[in-house]
């Protein structure tokens, strides 16, 4: 006993360092897979954030280049033909008022899209629904002068309404649908 009191050390605590080091180890290890496991997570949501970024982008360059179709097929009586897009048969017809929505649509399922093209890898459909028509009021249409307003004329002042539904599917699921509801002033120039 003499021995142990001479080295500052009692007999039975000889162990309670390795004890108390082993058990800071394990809380640091704790530490550090908890630390792993929330970077991974971060890590997937901002892929997940990504990607579907990267859908709703391209629904909406579907949604962008749709009205330019329209004004194409108003102003120009036909269907114009565009490298990588698809247009339906149906779709001038739709457009000009001829017929109506023929049970297409892009959301829930996609069903005979209106236009189907391709930017980078990704397919974007849009569907596209004449929803009505109408004078602008203060238009030469509507007092008949054929001088006043915008889009004067005989054509002028004319108010055609459609539904823009755009759906863009990307890598691992990821999805991005946009409805747009767009009014083409028939006789003006400018727009989209």
């Amino acid at each position: 006993m003499s021995e142990a009191k001479t080295k500052g050390f009692p007999t039975r605590e000889r162990g309670m360092v390795l004890v108390i080091a082993l058990l800071i180890m394990a809380l640091m290890s704790l530490i550090g897979t908890t630390a792993f496991n929330t970077s991974n997570i971060d890590i997937q949501i901002s892929t997940n954030t990504r990607l579907n970024r990267q859908a709703f982008y391209f629904a909406d360059g579907g949604v962008e280049m749709s009205p330019k179709f329209v004004r194409r097929m108003v102003d120009e009586g036909a269907a114009p033909t565009v490298a990588n897009v698809t247009l339906d048969g149906g779709l001038f017809s739709e457009i000009m008022g001829y017929t109506t929505d023929g049970g297409d649509q892009v959301y829930p399922t996609s069903v005979g899209p209106d236009i189907q093209m391709t930017m980078g890898n990704q397919t974007v459909r849009v569907d596209i629904d004449r929803t009505g028509q109408g004078f602008m009021g203060g238009s030469g249409a509507e007092f008949g002068s054929g001088s006043e307003g915008a889009g004067a004329g005989t054509t002028g002042g004319v108010l055609i309404y459609y539904l823009f539904d755009a759906l863009s599917s990307g890598p691992n699921n990821a999805q991005s649908r946009i409805d747009v509801f767009y009014r083409y002033v028939v006789g003006t120039a400018g727009g989209k």
